[in-house]
């Protein structure tokens, strides 16, 4: 693996992302800024046709800059945006730790796919250049059915070994991108 690579994979970004939105729901921020605006502050002490006003709408109105100002000064604190969504911060974190969970049981599994394949074809490296030289010596001998089964049998032993070979190198390189993808995901910031 090549640690210098930061290029990701087409789309480890984009399914961290997908993730987050699958799994999250995007609060309306502007009905709990107001509530809170609504909550902090009231028109009670100034009376009349004013009590009943909402300080949230006032604002809206009156002062939609400042107000457009507050809830982003806000938003800013307690939540972060994902692909033009915001969620709260403390959610988005645990949902990416789950994620990148996710990725590093991958990994285990993988890695215990290999060890599991490693330990085979050690074992069946020992016994692989004797099956080998049975075999050779099996054809030198003339054709009967007896032969031709145990040339048969040692083939597909063989052959066994050749996909034990396969596979392992196909885990190998499933291994590197997801590696290379958690890293990448670990130090993405929204």
């Amino acid at each position: 693996m090549n640690p210098t690579n930061t290029t990701p994979s087409p789309s480890v970004i984009d399914r961290l992302e997908a993730f987050i939105a699958e799994e999250l729901t995007a609060p309306d921020l502007e009905s709990i800024y107001d509530s809170i605006l609504d909550d902090i502050y009231s028109f009670e002490k100034v009376g009349g046709p004013f009590e009943t006003m909402l300080p949230s709408r006032v604002l809206k109105e009156v002062d939609p800059i400042a107000y457009r100002c507050g809830l982003n000064d806000w938003a800013d604190q307690d939540f972060m945006e994902v692909n033009g969504e915001s969620y709260w911060k403390e959610e988005v974190d645990r949902k990416k730790e789950e994620f990148l969970d996710n990725i590093r049981n991958e990994i285990l599994d993988l890695e215990e796919e290999i060890e599991e394949r490693e330990a085979e074809l050690t074992q069946a490296e020992e016994d692989e250049e004797t099956i080998r030289e049975r075999k050779e010596e099996l054809e030198k001998l003339p054709p009967s059915g007896t032969v031709d089964s145990e040339i048969a049998r040692l083939a597909d032993q063989l052959e066994a070994f050749r996909v034990t070979r396969n596979t392992l190198a196909s885990l190998r390189k499933q291994l590197a991108p997801l590696q290379s993808d958690l890293q990448i995901a670990e130090r993405h910031c929204f």
